[in-house]
């Protein structure tokens, strides 16, 4: 079942300025090949020094056309009052391996520890003022990329994407596609548009509002789309894994 995306968006946004600033919640639909695998749901806290924590809970049902299996994990990732990266974890909630990884910024120096299959593993390297984390399977953290873009340089940015579990970072180039004006029926609605690269595995087409928040992400080479849930009314539930 193709999903239209942009359904619903005026109300979305009305409803996010509607919000404490620095409180957000948002629940995203994945869908492979057009059809909805997974869900991915997010909130944001501020704590009274100013830090800001968001919390992520993942899942995504597998299949290879004959059998279906689950997977799903948890996120969590905090920036500092100035919104510079302090931490972020990941961790398998599905399955008894209980895999997970831990990043922690001090000092300039970018901290992994890595544990699978009950073995632990750890590097350190510099955190550069350019480094992001956009993580493979955490999509909310577009938003951060989209507020790392700056709008009156322009063209195409790159920052050092590090990703966790590989241990190392890859160029990701972030490209203003233009904006637009979608019409919904509660009016015209604004987004941007960016162009995605992650050097050697991917591109992609990312879509934010007004506030650097993700509404749509598409990678087409991983025939991926990941839509905010309530652009999408009446979405068919995940299918059930024995």
């Amino acid at each position: 079942m193709k999903i239209p995306v942009f359904c619903g968006l005026a109300f979305l946004l009305l409803a996010a300025a509607a919000a404490g600033e620095g409180e957000y919640a948002q629940s995203y639909l994945i869908l492979i090949n057009g059809e909805p695998v997974g869900s991915e749901s997010v909130r944001e806290t501020v704590g009274d020094d100013g830090t800001l924590t968001a919390v992520s809970a993942h899942e995504i049902i597998i299949s290879d056309g004959n059998q279906a299996s689950r997977m799903a994990y948890t996120a969590r990732m905090v920036f500092s009052a100035e919104r510079e990266l302090v931490s972020y974890g990941y961790r398998y909630t599905s399955g008894s391996s209980g895999d997970s990884f831990e990043v922690t910024v001090n000092a300039g120096q970018l901290t992994r520890v890595l544990t699978r299959s009950g073995q632990t593993s750890e590097i350190t390297v510099p955190f550069t003022p350019d480094m992001v984390i956009f993580d493979f399977n955490v999509y909310h953290q577009a938003d951060y990329v989209a507020a790392r873009y700056d709008a009156d340089k322009g063209g195409a940015q790159t920052f050092a994407n590090f990703i966790p579990v590989v241990g190392a970072d890859l160029p990701l180039v972030v490209t203003a596609a233009g904006t637009a004006r979608v019409e919904t029926a509660a009016g015209a609605v604004p987004v941007r548009h960016f162009r995605l690269e992650l050097v050697g595995l991917w591109t992609g087409n990312l879509v934010v509002d007004g506030r650097n928040r993700l509404v749509r992400l598409s990678i087409p080479a991983r025939n991926l789309e990941v839509v905010r849930a309530d652009l999408v009314p009446g979405a068919p539930a995940l299918p059930s894994v024995p």
